[in-house]
């Protein structure tokens, strides 16, 4: 007897309000939102995607070395997706650059491991809620 798993996924929006969409210039005014598809059954596993105002998926954010540990940036480092003690959160970073946040979340675990690191980070920056 052939047994089929049935692949449940989550899907998380977030609507990128007009002050940050501002901030972030033309990038700002093409992105409307972005939007997390993550399956329960595999840890660390999601994909994230750019949405525009016309409903499309313009393009899906490719991984980060960072992934793996729960974190990957969209727009090179201006927002960051956190994985972490069961949840995920976007926040709104406005780096300068992917390195700029890995950098930062190095520093914050020198000290108690890169979990607390990231969940130091995780508290640190500005959160948007999903819809």
């Amino acid at each position: 007897m052939l047994e089929f798993a049935k692949e449940t996924k989550k899907v998380i929006m977030y609507y990128i309000p007009d002050r940050i969409r501002e901030e972030l210039g033309d990038d700002g005014r093409i992105i409307d939102r972005i939007k997390v598809v993550s399956f329960p059954d595999r840890q660390n596993t999601r994909g994230v995607f750019l949405c525009t105002t016309r409903d499309d998926e313009i393009e899906e954010v490719s991984p980060t070395p960072m992934q793996a540990c729960g974190l990957v940036t969209v727009l090179d480092g201006k927002f960051v997706l956190i994985h972490s003690e069961g949840e995920t959160t976007l926040h709104f970073t406005n780096a300068k650059s992917e390195e700029e946040v890995i950098d930062e979340v190095y520093l914050l675990s020198e000290k108690n491991g890169l979990a607390k690191g990231i969940s130091a980070y995780k508290r640190m920056m500005p959160r948007l809620n999903a819809s």
